[in-house]
């Protein structure tokens, strides 16, 4: 788990245990307070704003745009610890889905609706550039929630 006051640059330790190659620039997507639905059990998904998706737009190849709006993009979500996970997301009118493999990294991270927040990177890895998310997670102090 990072800290609060942890920046949105992505830095260079992290960048180096995700095995990502010297130059890789990460694009700080943005920060979303989870909600008690993203970490429902019944639920198994995280919801991302449509704000999102006008961002990553422009990062996806054709193919993974038109993926994203049918079938779903199929993704890597990597997180602080450099554990990754296969993903899936799906683009809505309004809204974006990670479904698949987002039970799996919210488990690991021990990540709580209302009380976590997490934030997002996009980057390209491996010989084939296959789009990933980096993910950090910040926890609000206890006070704040008890």
């Amino acid at each position: 788990m990072e800290n609060a006051e942890w920046p949105c640059v992505m830095s260079h330790r992290w960048i180096n245990r995700l095995g990502l190659p010297e130059g890789t620039n990460p694009i700080f997507l943005f920060e979303k307070q989870l909600t008690l639905t993203d970490t429902s059990s019944s639920q198994y998904r995280l919801t991302l704003p449509v704000y999102w998706v006008e961002k990553i737009i422009p990062l996806l190849t054709s193919e993974e745009r038109n993926l994203m709006g049918r079938d779903g993009l199929e993704a890597q979500l990597w997180d602080h610890t450099g554990r990754k996970g296969e993903i899936r997301i799906r683009s809505q009118p309004t809204f974006a889905i990670v479904g698949r493999g987002w039970k799996e990294l919210m488990n690991a991270n021990h990540l709580t609706g209302g009380i976590d927040s997490v934030r997002l990177w996009a980057f390209r890895h491996g010989n084939e550039q296959k789009f990933c998310l980096a993910l950090a997670h910040v926890r609000l102090p206890s006070e704040l929630y008890m």
